[in-house]
């Protein structure tokens, strides 16, 4: 539905970051229950798509990779990239995708949670997946629509 790679491609994907500075990034679309309850699946569906596309055209390239990671949670990985440059750009595509969607029924936001570092191994990959994680958590509860995490130096 989204078009973008799955958690299959992802575990397929993390010998391919090992060894190297990265950033990691979860993405989660505000009250989208809401979407779904209001207006119907198809149109919560609607939501999801678009997000989709938004990351297909203006994000994926050789250097980051977008994951659905579950429901609606989008998980982006990023390599290649200078000291915090992965934070602009997440916080650039996290307004340009309100404004994208303010003609919606209701407006879509996102909520995303951030770690970067250097991973040596599988492991220390899936700790700072899990540590972006819980920034988005923080996010959430900091009122939603908000880029909230941390970079390693």
């Amino acid at each position: 539905m989204t078009g973008l790679y799955n958690r299959l491609a992802l575990r397929e994907d993390f010998p391919n970051y090992s060894k190297q500075e990265v950033g990691v990034a979860m993405i989660d679309l505000d009250d989208f229950k809401r979407f779904n309850n209001n207006y119907g699946h198809a149109y919560g569906d609607l939501v999801l798509t678009r997000l989709g596309r938004y990351l297909q055209k203006d994000w994926m390239n050789e250097h980051l990779r977008c994951y659905r990671y579950g429901g609606d949670e989008i998980l982006i990985i990023a390599s290649g990239l200078e000291d915090g440059d992965f934070v602009k750009k997440l916080q650039i595509f996290q307004a340009e995708y309100a404004k994208l969607n303010q003609q919606l029924k209701e407006p879509a936001t996102l909520s995303i949670g951030y770690a970067t570092g250097a991973v040596a191994d599988e492991e220390e990959l899936r700790k700072l997946i899990q540590l972006a994680d819980n920034y988005l958590y923080q996010a959430k509860r900091q009122g939603k629509n908000q880029v909230v995490g941390a970079e390693k130096k």
